[in-house]
């Protein structure tokens, strides 16, 4: 994940810099990543803690045919990962 902090902080032992993949340079599938967030988990219960889970990236030429089947176009800047023939992921439920 990426965050925006107002103020510098020390880098030290569980505090660094990374770098981020240049802009186009699309991701390999099976690029093992994760996915952070609040809201609802898998039973439907509200959480009050971060949920983080381990994912991996998906071919995108699969993961838009997948959405194409459900008439859903996905944006050129799309990562798909996660959710595809596993148990973790998120989702965005509106």
């Amino acid at each position: 994940m990426l965050l925006k902090l107002s103020e510098k902080v020390k880098l030290k032992k569980y505090v660094k810099i990374i770098k981020i993949s240049s802009k186009g340079k699309p991701v390999k599938p099976n690029t093992k990543c994760q996915v952070a967030g609040w809201g609802r988990n898998e039973t439907q219960n509200i959480v009050n803690d971060l949920l983080v889970a381990d994912v991996s990236t998906i071919n995108i030429i699969d993961c838009k045919k997948q959405w194409d089947e459900v008439k859903v176009p996905l944006p050129a800047s799309v990562l798909c990962a996660g959710g595809y023939r596993t148990k973790s992921g998120a989702c965005q439920v509106r």
